[in-house]
């Protein structure tokens, strides 16, 4: 499960550092496309992994599909998170052109130290 918090870790923060349009072209979505799909990748290793960590240790059988059902909760409540911090970003955008032109990059790149932390917590 490390391995796999590894790769959508880093792909996510690869996803903010990817050049833009004007700097290399039809590449910049290319490389965006291939990295979107190893995040992708990671996130459904991960979703396999914690949904069976999760019925595994639930305490009774009674409470096995209620404990398993968290790790699909997950996926909405990171999209909701996430949009979030787009619009916590763009609040302190000196202008709105400049959270479209690179701001929006933030969200991503800041997302390293989740990416360090986590996989740290767990030798």
């Amino acid at each position: 499960m490390i391995a796999t918090l590894l790769v959508t870790g880093l792909a996510t923060v690869a996803v903010g550092l990817v050049p833009t349009y004007e700097s290399i072209g039809i590449w910049g979505a290319v490389l965006l496309t291939i990295i979107r799909l190893i995040q992708g990748i990671g996130v459904g290793g991960e979703w396999g992994g914690s949904v069976l960590l999760a019925m595994e240790w639930a305490r009774t059988n009674k409470h096995r599909g209620f404990v398993s059902a968290w790790p699909q909760f997950g996926g909405p409540a990171g999209l909701f998170l996430a949009n979030l911090a787009v619009l916590f970003f763009s609040w302190f955008q000196v202008t709105s052109s400049s959270f479209g032109d690179g701001g929006f990059r933030s969200c991503s790149a800041s997302s390293w130290s989740a990416s360090a932390v986590d996989p740290a917590r767990h030798p």
